[in-house]
Parts: C-alpha cells; structure tokens; sequence
C-alpha cells in the first residue's frame, strides 16, 4: 500500500504498510506493518524493527491488532465513534478531531523504540484501521459472502491508496508537532 523513509537525526526511519494478498484470496483480510530505524553512522549495527500485524475478522467484524504474539487491540468495525473517521477536522486548525479519541488507547499500546518511529508507526496503524472501516461501511451490506466482501474491501482500500498516503502524512506530521505523542 505504502512504504516511506525519511532521515532525521542521524537516523534512518522507514515504515512499510502491507495488504495480505494471500488473506484476501481466502476471504480474509490482514495487513503488515514494518517500521524500522538505524543509526546512519552505523552501518554495521543492524536496523530495530517493530511490526504490526491487522488482522480483520469479517465474520466478528473486529479489527484485531498484534505485536509479535501479544494482541494489543480489539477494535470493532461498527463502533459507533467511528462515523467521519478520516474526515480533516473544519478548519484543519491542528487541532486533534474528537474521533482520535477512539484510538487513544489503542495507539498508546503500540511499542516503539523512539518517538519518531512511534509516530510513523501510530499514523499508519490508525490509517489503516480507519480506511478498512470506511471500506467495510461501504461493502458490507452490497455483497454477500466474506469471500466477496474481502475482496470488495481490498478494492476499496487499494482505490483509496492515495488518500490513506494523504491521511498518513498528514497523522505523522501531527504527531511530530505534537512531540511524538
């Protein structure tokens, strides 16, 4: 779906956002989420890494989210706080939309390394998690079988890529303005 570095430091961050072909061929859905950082002045150390796996259960309708093998959240598809999820707060002022409310606890269990890899990880997390629900609003009354509708879904979110890389910028500059919070 994505993948971005960026340098900043003496560092080198990269975060990768990745759709299960496989999952979707099964009628699931699932998503990686790779975020890795090195020391540039290192080059024999080898880069930390944290990942993210998204698993989407289309018949629980939950989102569940994974560190190794450690379940970090349970999210469910039809939350009602949900509603306007990647909508730009009126005015785009900086300020946080009421509906990050919703991920708080779910972003601060997300492990990190250091701050930056923190946002670059939390953006894409939230990111992900809120364009699958605006994908399964979408879907999940317009086509029968779980089969159908995770493809349907995969669809959905590779059709809307630009704009998740949009949301994603725009979450990961936040949180750098916010201080890695």
């Amino acid at each position: 779906m994505f993948h971005h570095k960026v340098q900043y430091n003496g560092r080198e961050y990269s975060i990768e956002l990745v759709l299960s072909e496989e999952a979707v061929e099964q009628g699931k859905l699932g998503f990686e989420i790779t975020g890795t950082v090195r020391d540039l002045d290192e080059e024999r150390r080898e880069p930390e890494e944290v990942k993210l796996h998204l698993e989407v259960d289309l018949q629980e309708e939950v989102i569940i989210v994974r560190h190794k093998d450690d379940v970090i959240a349970t999210i469910r598809l039809d939350h009602p706080s949900f509603e306007g999820l990647l909508e730009f707060p009126p005015g785009f002022a900086f300020s946080r939309p009421i509906e990050d409310v919703v991920f708080e606890e779910f972003l601060e269990r997300i492990p990190a390394i250091d701050p930056v890899l923190g946002c670059l990880l939390r953006s894409a997390a939230s990111t992900a998690v809120g364009q699958t629900v605006r994908c399964w609003r979408r879907w999940r009354d317009q086509v029968e079988g779980f089969r159908r509708l995770a493809r349907a879904i995969a669809g959905c979110l590779k059709t809307n890529g630009w704009r998740m890389a949009g949301v994603f910028v725009f979450r990961t500059g936040r949180c750098f303005l916010m201080g890695g919070v």
